[in-house]
């Protein structure tokens, strides 16, 4: 029965699309074939040029945006859980009914790592900074069993638990924020957008109290009542979200929390303009949130994305901390509240600059020097030289 309910919501849905998805491309494959002169000539020529029909599709937000609605939904009435992806990848819907990426490669260190983690170390205690790893675990949990994948294993829980391991073992404090968010009572559905692997604002701010303390820096400034949210609902289409759709899972509204408090900070992202101003005007580019969601990223916003090296002061507490944070894409939500406990915070990602990490940690004058890559990031993201 539900086969057949499925086969006959299918055909509604290309009923309903065909007089406007449908036309669209009909107007598109007619005007390739027009550009080609038309007959018989034309007719081939249209056929082989699929480039000219794909570009149009990409580039027409109507043909974009309703064709990922017709095929998410559709996988949502045929009750599809898990895809698997042009590049391999695997995108389950969990059992809470969010998405996520799914790791199914088996863990592995190589002795490169393990080099380069040790290398990072030295160069940080010898520059008289802390050492630390902190853990950002993936949205799957191993130990909550309502939000496993369906019907397929993920390996990066363990790939956390291998990484941990070898950093504890180089020397480095270790702050494993997936024993902290159950020894909490957090739930990873809290903590995580429903179209997108990446965890919250909100878990950024968690986050960087959670580092603070192990830090021992005064955290009373990032204590969540002293924040309130700009808020946009319904907004956000996460990386999982944009292969789907809001007909398989709806969309994720974007509220970024700032502080109540006044704030003075100035950002620098690479050879870019420096941004002065309070904490949203120096640190949230509003103008990355505009546009088509199925092609934009809201979560860009934040610090600018992914950048080579990154900047920020806290000119309210000259006097405070300065850290150095080797991060991905999960620090872009939680630095600039770390910032604002702190008097400096520099970021590389090394996937967007070739400098040394272990000069970087040597030659700044950091009081302390962390890893905050995400159990998300493949090995290759721990080659720090």
């Amino acid at each position: 029965m539900k086969k057949v309910f499925s086969a006959l919501f299918l055909v509604f849905l290309a009923a309903m699309c065909v007089g406007t998805i449908g036309r669209a491309l009909t107007y598109t494959i007619h005007d390739v074939y027009v550009g080609y002169g038309g007959g018989v000539k034309g007719l081939i020529l249209t056929a082989l040029d699929r480039s000219a029909i794909e570009k149009s599709v990409r580039n027409d937000v109507l043909l974009h945006n309703g064709w990922i609605e017709l095929f998410g939904a559709s996988m949502r009435a045929a009750g599809v859980d898990v895809l698997v992806e042009n590049d391999g990848k695997r995108l389950a819907r969990l059992a809470d009914d969010s998405l996520a990426f799914v790791n199914i490669v088996e863990p592995e260190f190589a002795a490169e790592q393990t080099e380069s983690i040790a290398s990072l170390r030295d160069a940080a205690v010898s520059a008289g900074a802390e050492c630390m790893f902190v853990s950002i675990p993936k949205k799957i949990c191993p130990t909550q069993s309502h939000f496993c994948a369906r019907g397929i294993r993920d390996e990066s829980n363990r790939t956390s638990e291998m990484r941990i391991a070898a950093f504890a073992a180089a020397g480095y404090d270790v702050l494993d924020l997936h024993a902290r968010m159950h020894e909490e009572g957090l739930s990873h559905p809290s903590l995580y957008f429903r179209t997108d692997h990446h965890w919250t604002p909100q878990a950024g701010l968690w986050a960087a109290g959670e580092i603070a303390r192990a830090l021992g820096i005064d955290d009373a400034l990032l204590a969540p009542e002293l924040f309130e949210e700009e808020r946009h609902p319904a907004s956000f289409l996460g990386s999982e979200g944009k292969h789907l759709g809001s007909r398989y899972c709806a969309m994720d509204d974007f509220n970024i929390p700032y502080p109540t408090y006044e704030t003075e900070l100035t950002f620098q992202s690479d050879d870019d303009a420096p941004r002065t101003g309070v904490f949203l005007d120096a640190l949230l580019y509003r103008e990355r949130m505009e546009g088509n969601p199925y092609k934009v990223s809201a979560y860009v916003a934040m610090l600018n994305g992914d950048n080579g090296i990154q900047r920020i002061r806290n000119h309210r507490m000259p006097q405070g901390r300065r850290i150095l944070l080797i991060k991905d894409s999960f620090t872009n939500a939680m630095a600039g509240y770390l910032a604002l406990a702190c008097a400096e915070v520099d970021l590389i990602d090394l996937r967007h600059t070739d400098v040394s990490a272990p000069q970087f940690a040597r030659d700044g004058g950091y009081d302390a020097v962390l890893v905050t890559i995400s159990a998300q990031s493949e090995n290759k993201a721990f080659i720090f030289i």
